[in-house]
């Protein structure tokens, strides 16, 4: 008899105590898929489906890839234009031909950077064609943020 109820009590806390420890284990933190999963698409726009795109994401994309080590938001000189109003501005090439940096010129330049090198840089600025579309008009968002002329096409 004792072992009978040896037996239910052990077939009852296991289970019991496996699907505490379990609930436990998928609580909210950084190990856990589900927390990490929903951290991930914290830019997705939860009306439409869609990546958000803004200019807060773009700069913090823009610091995550590297790209503030060559050009600057404030104007100074480094090896690559700076941000500081370039949506807009009219830019002369190193093919001594003239374009206006709206997104399509800057998208490409984000994509395939030695297409179309702007006068006085060197062509060193890595492929980032990795991004996706979203990430790259957030990035866009950005630069537009930062610049004087913002009514120029998007």
């Amino acid at each position: 008899m004792r072992f009978l109820k040896f037996l239910i009590i052990a077939a009852v806390a296991i289970p019991i105590t496996f699907f505490i420890w379990n609930a436990k284990k998928s609580g909210p933190s950084p190990k856990n898929k589900a927390y990490n999963n929903k951290k991930a698409t914290s830019h997705i726009n939860k009306y439409t489906g869609q990546p958000k795109i803004s200019a807060a994401r773009g700069k913090k994309i823009a610091k995550n890839n590297g790209c503030f080590s060559c050009h600057s938001t404030d104007g100074s000189k480094k090896t690559g234009p700076t941000w500081k109003n370039l949506y807009g501005r009219k830019t002369k090439l190193k093919s001594d031909s003239t374009i206006i940096a709206d997104s399509s010129y800057i998208a490409q330049s984000i994509k395939k950077p030695k297409a179309k090198v702007v006068k006085g840089f060197m062509p060193v600025m890595p492929n980032f064609s990795y991004l996706s579309k979203a990430k790259i008009k957030s990035i866009i968002a950005y630069i537009k943020s930062i610049s004087k002329n913002k009514s120029k096409s998007s």
